[in-house]
């Protein structure tokens, strides 16, 4: 496990090159990496509503989520690392029936 300073472009590389991302709660990352066919598990901040929605999202899809550093977190993350637990997504690229059913929608209520 490495940890690296801010950085869009090198987290971008490091994203398509690593076996899996351990990363809060935010939605972005995980669900990059998701895509990207990458193991996730995810820590959500403390006290951060959507964050905690998240990962009940992510946990429903079965992402392990560690909500407590406590004295089996050593053992989470080392179980996590060892394991090719790696979630399959497939959700329909639905853009253009969006799209066309909004105009649809705009147009009748013009």
């Amino acid at each position: 496990m490495q940890v690296f300073p801010v950085n869009n472009e090198a987290f971008n590389n490091s994203l398509a090159a690593c076996e899996g991302l351990l990363t809060g709660g935010g939605f972005e990352g995980p669900a990059e990496a998701l895509f990207l066919q990458k193991k996730v598990m995810m820590i959500p901040m403390k006290g951060q509503y959507e964050q905690q929605c998240n990962a009940l999202a992510a946990s429903k899809l079965g992402v392990p989520v560690i909500y407590d550093i406590d004295d089996q977190f050593v053992y989470h993350i080392n179980n996590w690392i060892s394991s090719e637990n790696k979630i399959t997504v497939n959700f329909p690229d639905e853009t253009a029936q969006i799209i066309a059913d909004m105009i649809k929608r705009y147009a009748k209520n013009k």
